[in-house]
């Protein structure tokens, strides 16, 4: 805990230290609409780069029960109650793959937006990671030392800072507390109501299909609404077409949501059943490490790192 604060303070110390040399420069800078007009570039990642959130205080067991009713087919009704079984939903991390990301910026000032998907325990959770942010940019070569002249430089450092979404839909098989039988039977379970058969959604390439329904997955999901400071090294986006960036940051949750989630299978195909239910529902009866819980148990405030790769381009026929 003590050296996670200690990271903590160097890097919000180092944040604001950089927005002070820029509000410095910002009034030594004269012309600026100039460098509007001649200086802007943009830069799009497609699924080259991946990122990692680290947390602490996720090794506690996580026990959910809850009642549910079932009719059968020939109509008669019994009373159930769920019981999970006690499982670490989280290891300490996850991972986000395959982003999409744009970035447009001037000479110092650039906003990005994109999302990526996350992976919890080696499996995809059918989530993602939104994040969109405002940033500012300086340039440094220890070849290029004269002042003022970013198009020579090799290197851009960005201080930046993001608002982000997250969510897990709970395909990850770390997230599953159990599953209902659903074969040829109506479950009634936290206001939903699971039938024997469910249909999809029709798309261009094929129509909606309906199956027969077999199985009700009940899992754990977790939204986050979080705060995320990041510095960043780069290439310098008005030297290449293609660019690369390695990030530091950390992850500073506003507002986390835990809750279940249900998902009707029939062999291979799968349909969630309506959104995940907050685990403060009076219909759950849940616990963390034996200790009953109405919020979610996890937090995931920790280090967030990522490498990027991305291609762009770039108007830089102006000089400052």
């Amino acid at each position: 805990m003590h050296h996670r604060n200690r990271a903590v303070y160097c890097l919000l110390t180092i944040t604001a230290n950089l927005f002070a040399a820029y509000s410095a420069h910002a009034q030594q800078t004269v012309d600026s609409s100039r460098l509007n007009k001649y200086f802007h570039y943009s830069s799009f990642t497609l699924g080259t780069g991946a990122a990692a959130q680290f947390f602490g205080h996720s090794n506690g067991l996580l026990s959910v029960s809850f009642p549910y009713v079932v009719t059968d087919s020939s109509g008669r009704s019994t009373n159930n109650v769920f019981y999970a079984q006690k499982r670490k939903i989280y290891n300490g991390s996850k991972l986000y793959w395959f982003p999409i990301l744009m970035e447009i910026g001037r000479l110092h000032h650039f906003f990005d937006v994109g999302m990526s998907w996350s992976m919890v325990e080696g499996d995809f959770t059918g989530g993602f990671d939104f994040t969109a942010g405002y940033g500012y940019m300086w340039y440094v070569d220890s070849r290029h030392r004269s002042r003022g002249e970013a198009h020579p430089r090799r290197f851009a450092i960005k201080a930046s800072l993001q608002i982000t979404y997250a969510t897990d839909a709970s395909g990850s098989s770390s997230e599953q507390l159990g599953n209902i039988d659903n074969t040829n039977k109506t479950v009634y379970l936290l206001g939903n109501t699971a039938g024997p058969t469910f249909t999809t959604q029709a798309t261009r390439s094929s129509p909606a299909k309906t199956y027969e329904a077999t199985t009700l997955i009940v899992s754990y999901s977790q939204r986050e609404l979080s705060l995320l400071p990041r510095i960043s090294i780069a290439n310098n986006p008005f030297r290449s077409y293609l660019r690369w960036e390695l990030m530091i940051g950390y992850n500073f949750p506003w507002y986390d949501r835990g809750g279940i989630f249900l998902q009707q299978q029939s062999n291979d195909e799968y349909q969630g059943l309506g959104g995940a239910v907050n685990i403060n529902n009076p219909a759950i009866t849940a616990s963390y490490n034996n200790k009953p819980i109405t919020k979610a148990p996890y937090r995931f405030s920790g280090l967030y790192a990522s490498l990027l790769l991305s291609f762009g381009g770039h108007k830089d026929k102006g000089r400052i």
